[in-house]
């Protein structure tokens, strides 16, 4: 049995718009991965009114066929009533586990609603 080792970390801070779909790893081997996300809105704007972060990836079934990715929980704030000013230092945190066959991209991507608050953005992901 091998020990977990840590194959990627992405720690963004001071971002200020959305995040399309990025590559954070891609496979060499078909395994379990584990990810960490946590997200804090450092500032906002007083209009951006969401901020949602996810991780995906490929369990094997067959690129391109929507049952066959994988989408993490994601981390995220969407507050009642519109603003995120009542959020600054917050943070919120998701973890979870997936396989992935080999030559999988493990993505991630950042959606806001309205702009963008300011956020901080750190990603942990593990192979076992």
């Amino acid at each position: 049995m091998t020990s977990p080792t840590i194959v990627a970390t992405e720690d963004l801070t001071g971002q200020t718009a959305p995040i399309a779909s990025t590559v954070l790893f891609t496979t060499t081997t078909a395994a379990i991965y584990t990810y960490s996300m946590y997200m804090i809105v450092t500032a906002a704007d007083g209009t951006a009114s969401s901020l949602f972060a996810s991780i995906n990836g490929d369990n094997g079934g067959g690129r391109g066929s929507g049952n066959a990715n994988v989408s993490g929980e994601g981390v995220g704030f969407s507050p009642f009533g519109g603003n995120l000013s009542t959020y600054i230092g917050a943070g919120a945190a998701a973890s979870g586990t997936m396989y992935c066959a080999a030559g999988t991209d493990i993505t991630y991507l950042v959606n806001c609603g309205g702009t963008c608050a300011t956020y901080d953005l750190h990603i942990s992901l593990v192979s076992s």
